[in-house]
């Protein structure tokens, strides 16, 4: 991956995702910094935040998901993000059984990701036995159980954000770094959206939703097959 030392010293600083009360940048601000960025790695930084869109709350996994994520996955060619998105992948997977296991459902399938048997063989636990492995994970599954699922998509956001530290603590001006802060941006935007949804009611708070879902549906619909987009 290239180096992009003028657009990172640019990106103006994202304060940790709990005290952070406003965007530091505009979208379109933050689409000019982005345009020196290589057409491959535009491309690449649009499959990602498609699938960054994607929400704990309304997925529901599937195989066909599971072998889209899969191949997206493949199509990353950062080893560090590929990494993160396939974390992403096998967490959004066990939330989704967690759901279905709240609604009853039988079996209890997981499409995707290495946990199939502690799905089986520890079905009562919280996180199926992955407690100790995915502590942050389990929180938002225990938040699922009490049907708090604000509680639930803010702790799977500040995991996520914590994730996305790593990736960027781990390379120097690299793209990396850009992709980390895009996503992380995107966060600050959903808490944004959210806080203002709680000032202004349940009814603003669909308005603002829906808006938002609109633009993320219009960005991803070069990057998503049509049931990804469905999910959005």
């Amino acid at each position: 991956m290239s180096h992009y030392i003028t657009i990172i010293t640019s990106l103006p600083y994202l304060a940790p995702l709990s005290a952070n009360k406003a965007l530091p940048i505009s979208r379109i601000g933050l689409e000019q910094r982005l345009a020196a960025l290589s057409e491959a790695d535009r491309q690449q930084l649009a499959v990602m935040e498609s699938l960054f869109s994607l929400s704990v709350e309304t997925l529901k996994t599937n195989q066909q998901w599971a072998d889209f994520w899969r191949q997206q996955c493949q199509s990353i060619e950062s080893d560090v993000l590929k990494d993160f998105f396939q974390r992403m992948g096998e967490a959004l997977a066990l939330l989704s059984v967690v759901r279905e296991r709240l609604l009853g459902y039988q079996p209890l399938t997981l499409v995707y990701g290495r946990y199939q048997p502690q799905v089986t063989k520890r079905s009562g636990d919280v996180l199926f036995g992955l407690e100790a492995q995915w502590p942050e994970v389990a929180a938002v599954a225990q938040a699922l159980a009490e049907k708090k699922a604000k509680k639930a998509s803010r702790l799977f956001d500040q995991w996520l954000w914590d994730q996305l530290i790593l990736c960027e603590q781990s390379e120097m001006f690299r793209y990396e770094n850009i992709v980390s802060y895009v996503l992380r941006w995107r966060l600050v935007e959903r808490a944004k959206v959210s806080r203002l949804g709680v000032m202004k009611g349940d009814e603003s708070m669909s308005s603002l939703f829906l808006s938002m879902r609109d633009s993320v549906i219009n960005r991803a619909n070069s990057s998503l097959a049509p049931f990804m987009q469905e999910a959005l």
